[in-house]
């Protein structure tokens, strides 16, 4: 998590996004947020609403309570 921020300081996003995916495969919650908002917005990657949602709902399901509403607002 910590070499990902690193990389996202020197403005390396593609390799900060590489870390991040690592972390939040190994369930770091705010990586997941971190990758499911690069999915959302297309930041670093191709836009995927799909695993952006998929990735907000693994940080919901890791006790993220932002992630909990906002996943809850795209539900109901």
């Amino acid at each position: 998590f910590h070499i990902a921020m690193s990389y996202a300081k020197q403005g390396n996003h593609k390799e900060s996004h590489r870390w991040y995916l690592m972390a939040a495969q190994n369930s770091n919650v705010i990586a997941m947020t971190i990758i499911a908002a690069d999915y959302e917005f297309g930041r670093n990657v191709a836009r995927n609403d799909g695993l952006a949602f998929n990735w907000y709902r693994k940080a919901a399901d890791k006790g993220n309570l932002l992630v909990v509403s906002a996943t809850q607002m795209v539900i109901y």
